[in-house]
């Protein structure tokens, strides 16, 4: 059978997008985001006891606690192996074409797919013998997973958990919440799942078109906005209960060649953690209330021998600034095996 868009066409298209895996992609992402709204998050909040923190290189202050129940215990936002499936895909209806553009190693899954159609439906053909067989939708996602698995699972941009920051919202009893790397959204969906503010800053122009499907979507009752601009940049007159954020972890992804990401902007770790990240910092704690909180999520990394000690610099850098270094709360990746990752937490002093 000749290779072209007649006989294949789930191959010949911009990319193997989620929204083209269903029949009905708005009707399941409004559907698993009801089900997300209803989510039990006390139940995923407990002691971390069977998994260990994530702090290579390790960190100088890992031994700062945030306890759980009164005993003195790392806390742990239980994350389950049907998290994805159920929640943590609600983003990817939305940002997942724009993700897929990101690069986290010499090139983006997008080029991969762009490039690489014959080697993917060859793959698909030796491990999946009744693809012929299969409808338009259920051929969609044996492309979109055969990506993934030879190659997308080393190299895609991350997303973040939506149950993670769901869970912290209601941890902290957050009534108006300030991020500032909106990202693919999944810090947004858990706003509006919780019933609460949000303002999501982002400088991708991309994206926004892609907020605005959300919001024309899950039709917040609440206020919830997205504004294009840098965070170090960022003036607002408004005031915040809680700034939550994952920011860039430096150079580890580049999500886009927009010159306004903050990689494009300040191209040594230098420039990046004094002109970026330390300025994001200074802005969340000029925005958050006093006594309210500033949460975290970001690690020590290395890469090529270099060791970007970017926890360490942000705890250090609010300490010197006279906030308040609660400890951590982490979350794990699904089940209790392996690694989990820290979320810093600090109080804010004005």
């Amino acid at each position: 059978m000749e290779f072209n868009a007649e006989n294949f066409p789930e191959l010949f298209v911009d990319y193997c997008d989620l929204s083209l895996t269903v029949e009905n992609p708005d009707e399941i992402a409004l559907q698993k985001f009801n089900n997300l709204s209803e989510l039990n998050w006390m139940s995923r909040v407990k002691p971390m006891n069977n998994c260990k923190p994530c702090m290579e290189p390790c960190s100088n202050f890992q031994k700062y606690y945030i306890p759980v129940g009164g005993k003195k215990v790392y806390m742990l936002i239980e994350s389950l192996a049907s998290d994805y499936e159920d929640y943590n895909i609600i983003s990817s209806f939305f940002t997942d074409t724009i993700r897929s553009k990101g690069k986290k190693n010499a090139d983006s899954v997008y080029n991969f797919f762009q490039k690489n159609k014959l080697e993917i439906l060859n793959n698909i053909r030796r491990n999946c013998r009744n693809y012929q067989s299969m409808n338009y939708y259920q051929k969609m996602h044996e492309v979109r997973e055969t990506v993934y698995n030879i190659f997308g699972k080393r190299n895609e941009c991350t997303s973040h958990r939506v149950t993670v920051p769901f869970s912290l919202y209601h941890y902290f009893n957050a009534e108006k919440v300030l991020d500032y790397s909106a990202g693919w959204g999944d810090r947004a969906i858990a706003a509006m799942a919780s019933g609460i503010a949000y303002t999501g800053i982002d400088p991708n122009p991309e994206l926004h078109s892609c907020y605005k499907r959300m919001l024309d979507l899950f039709k917040p009752q609440q206020k919830v906005e997205f504004i294009q601009c840098c965070a170090e940049d960022h003036s607002t007159d408004e005031v915040y209960d809680l700034m939550y954020t994952s920011p860039p972890y430096y150079n580890l992804e580049r999500y886009t060649d927009h010159p306004d990401q903050s990689i494009k902007k300040y191209s040594s770790y230098r420039d990046w953690k004094e002109k970026f990240y330390f300025k994001m910092l200074l802005n969340s704690i000029k925005h958050v209330k006093h006594d309210g909180f500033i949460a975290v999520n970001i690690i020590n990394w290395t890469n090529r021998g270099c060791n970007y000690r970017m926890l360490d610099d942000m705890i250090n850098f609010m300490m010197d600034k006279n906030q308040l270094f609660m400890g951590f709360i982490y979350y794990n990746g699904g089940s209790y095996k392996g690694n989990a990752m820290p979320i810093a937490v600090f109080r804010v002093v004005h």
